[in-house]
């Protein structure tokens, strides 16, 4: 039952009823090829002092076919894009997707999920924090306490060391 509640979140633009193959599927190309992150980027509300911070989730997937980045984005939403390989000539496609749409995949895609697991159930919890209005940022003109400068740095800090210590593992199981 509570597979089921996750499966079906409907949102602006996603196709509700999506199977549990194709989202198996999708989690596999994602634990595989794909990345997910806490963006933060600091507004200046004046020269040199920040005024606030704005965190977003966001996922990606590259690849050099198309198959599963049309079906994450005809899934979830978001964009696509193709891109040039420097000096190899070739081109990858590469999907992203941010906000709510990169919360709601998190939280369709996660109990699918093999390497990537604790990075989804991250973006999940700091959604849940954040309350996630349409725009994580700060209204104009209003600055954050430093609670919340903590708060928002703990979580962008945590998905880095949770990326790092993924890579490390990938890097020991390869050799």
């Amino acid at each position: 039952p509570a597979l089921l509640c996750c499966l079906y979140v409907e949102a602006d633009g996603l196709m509700p009823h999506t199977d549990l193959v194709t989202l198996a599927y999708l989690a596999g190309a994602m634990d595989a090829d794909g990345s997910f992150h806490i963006n933060m980027s600091w507004t200046k509300k004046r020269r040199n002092q920040a005024s606030w911070a704005t965190v977003t989730p966001t996922l990606q997937l590259s690849q050099k076919t198309l198959g599963a980045i049309t079906l994450l984005h005809g899934t979830f939403g978001g964009t696509f894009n193709r891109v040039r390989i420097r000096g190899h000539g070739t081109f990858i496609y590469q999907w992203a997707v941010r906000g709510k749409l990169a919360v709601t995949a998190c939280r369709m895609l996660r109990p699918f999920l093999r390497n990537k697991q604790k990075q989804a159930w991250l973006i999940e919890e700091f959604a849940a924090q954040r309350g996630l209005p349409s725009r994580l940022g700060r209204p104009r003109g209003s600055t954050l306490t430093e609670e919340e400068k903590a708060l928002r740095l703990g979580y962008v800090l945590a998905m880095q060391s949770l990326n790092t210590s993924y890579d490390k593992e990938v890097d020991c199981a390869t050799y």
